[in-house]
């Protein structure tokens, strides 16, 4: 099971922290790299999602949401950081962008063939986990993709090619046993001692 680490900033607390994120700045300078990466990530779902519409949850700097709309989605992002939002409208004039978070987005009445929530839910007191998946899963009508930080360490990771079989990839992954430790931003993670799902 999860165990806390501190006491759980309320959303007021964790809005008031991202408000002044330090890393946002930065984010902008690799933008078109990650904005490359995301489209690679996202391409299955111009063909899996039954319509167009398409939100990332905690969109920081709108990168995704970028990729998204040149994949020919409309592409819509949210977040709690206000200076991340003017970034993103200044960067992708094309999409749109919310301050706010999945309970907005739901208040908002929007409804997305494909929702994006990656690596956010970790920043969450554990308490708001599961009404945030609530609200993820509330505003589509297709999939809801999520990434979350895993702390498992990779013990071994190699690829075999021969000629006459298909490439294949080998790894197993091995618990770091080290204890989860509140660093300013994760309350948990998967894989840390004491974390799991």
């Amino acid at each position: 099971g999860l165990r806390y680490v501190r006491e759980m900033p309320t959303l007021a607390e964790l809005s008031e922290y991202y408000a002044a994120y330090h890393g946002n700045a930065k984010n902008v300078h690799n933008a078109a790299r990650k904005v490359g990466r995301w489209r690679r990530k996202l391409l299955p779902l111009k063909f899996l999602a039954r319509g167009k519409e398409f939100l990332d949850v905690g969109c920081n700097t709108g990168f995704a949401v970028e990729a998204a709309r040149q994949l020919g989605l409309h592409a819509s992002g949210y977040d709690l950081s206000s200076e991340a939002i003017a970034l993103a409208r200044a960067a992708y004039p094309g999409c749109h962008f919310e301050h706010g978070t999945a309970q907005t987005a739901a208040a908002a009445g929007g409804r997305y063939d494909a929702v994006l929530c990656a690596e956010v839910l970790e920043h969450l007191p554990y308490q708001e986990f599961s009404v945030a998946l609530r609200e993820l899963c509330r505003v589509t009508n297709g999939f809801v993709l999520i990434s979350l930080p895993d702390k498992r360490s990779t013990l071994l990771d190699f690829k075999i090619k021969l000629p006459f079989l298909k490439e294949r990839r080998l790894f197993w992954k091995i618990h770091n046993g080290r204890k989860h430790v509140f660093d300013g931003q994760h309350y948990w993670e998967i894989g840390a001692q004491g974390f799991s799902l």
